[in-house]
């Protein structure tokens, strides 16, 4: 009988809670020549915010990464999260309510 050596994903399996605290902790943000800040998140096409302060663009930030990943979800787009430093979510729950994530999130 002959071994074979499984591969092992190069992922870690985070709970969607770690996934977004460390996507939200990955965000990058500037501020453009008009003032306001663009705020965005590497690996997450689409998904970027502004806002009159960083802190607004963080606000906002959050609020559009919650309906990215809800549109994703809906799509049946949740298997191409991206790997967010080696993380990736284990499952994202069929009623997944963000506000409860991002509290686990803190």
């Amino acid at each position: 009988m002959k071994l074979v050596e499984k591969k092992r994903s190069p992922h870690r399996v985070a709970t969607l809670a770690e996934y977004v605290r460390q996507a939200l902790s990955m965000a990058l943000f500037e501020q453009m020549e008009t003032g306001e800040w663009f705020a965005s998140i590497p690996g997450f096409v689409g998904l970027w915010a502004t806002g009159s302060t960083e802190e607004h663009a963080r606000q906002e930030l959050i609020e559009a990464f919650w309906g990215w990943l809800t549109v994703n979800h809906e799509r049946g787009e949740a298997l191409l999260l991206p790997a967010i430093d080696g993380f990736i979510p284990s499952e994202i729950p069929s009623d997944f309510s963000l506000s409860e994530i991002l509290k686990k999130a803190e």
